[in-house]
């Protein structure tokens, strides 16, 4: 039976896919361009052939997109994220309507198993991050469902750390307040291992916080990573005021800058929202993934490794 796959093109859905074929699981994309899909999926061009890996074309708002792709299926992988300049107005329908939807459809097609990627902690509709009500939302909606599901709430993807990496011969890594003491990640490969290991285990409705076995800063994140590619990264700590003044003032043109406001919010908050706590949380969190989930752990050198190959 196939596995369908929502958010198939973004960060993590592109290894959740990768892992379903590195298992031989059939698996339906669903996207909005299919052109963008192929490309990227290009490596299995065996498996487009053969059908193992299908491709259907369609917006996740469409009652009659969700229907189609629902049959047949044994089970659902919602990775939408609407965190984007094209599609940020339509957050709430793309992420909370689309993904209720999608659980009453599953119903009606007797699909029990449904995951969910999510975020790090508990969102709290009160939180100061963006998304956090909207994740809030979606996750209790899920909690009420009779589905199967289990619930990955994913910690900053490990990528944040390259991301920050400018320069070719003379690199460094620039960080808008130095960023936190100690920064929760996952290696994005790990998360495609875990979801597609979870699909037929027998788990209890739950969730699980994915993080990797590395909590650390920027800073040491740019020494480890200087080590593995034999290149000097310098640190480079940006000062955050004119961030703080930037947010101030998109955050009073929200409607018509909403992307660029979320944006600097979450790399405002990035600074102050991991805690202590939330660090030594984080290593119990990942104690349970590894004594729960058969999968390899990436660390970060491991990923700087594939990162710059």
């Amino acid at each position: 039976m196939t596995v369908v796959v929502f958010g198939a093109t973004g960060n993590y859905g592109q290894h959740i896919v990768n892992s379903l074929m590195k298992r031989s699981i059939p698996t339906r994309v669903v996207t909005r361009n299919s052109k963008r899909a192929v490309e990227l999926f290009s490596d299995y061009e065996d498996q487009l052939k053969n059908s193992m890996l299908e491709i259907l074309e369609g917006d996740i708002l469409s009652k009659t997109t969700i229907k189609k792709s629902l049959m047949g299926t044994k089970a659902v992988i919602m990775a939408v994220s609407a965190f984007n300049k094209k599609l940020i107005k339509k957050m709430w329908e793309i992420e909370y309507d689309a993904t209720v939807n999608v659980m009453n459809e599953a119903k009606k097609q007797g699909i029990a198993r449904f995951i969910y990627i999510s975020v790090f902690y508990k969102p709290d509709p009160r939180s100061k991050i963006p998304q956090a009500e909207l994740k809030y939302t979606i996750e209790e909606a899920i909690e009420r469902s009779e589905l199967n599901y289990t619930i990955f709430g994913a910690s900053p993807s490990m990528e944040i750390f390259f991301a920050m990496i400018r320069g070719d011969e003379n690199k460094a890594m620039m960080v808008p307040g130095g960023g936190p003491d100690r920064l929760p990640n996952i290696c994005p490969i790990d998360l495609g291992e875990i979801v597609v290991e979870s699909i037929d285990m027998d788990l209890p409705q739950r969730r699980y916080a994915m993080v990797g076995p590395d909590v650390i800063s920027f800073t040491e994140a740019a020494d480890r990573i200087s080590k593995v590619i034999a290149q000097p990264i310098k640190f480079r700590k940006i000062p955050l005021f004119p961030i703080r003044v930037a947010a101030f003032i998109t955050g009073l043109l929200s409607y018509f800058l909403p992307y660029i406001s979320k944006l600097l919010r979450f790399i405002i908050l990035l600074n102050t929202q991991f805690t202590s706590k939330i660090a030594e949380q984080s290593i119990k969190d990942h104690e349970l993934l590894v004594s729960t989930f058969n999968y390899e752990t990436v660390n970060l050198e491991k990923y700087a490794e594939i990162y710059f190959d």
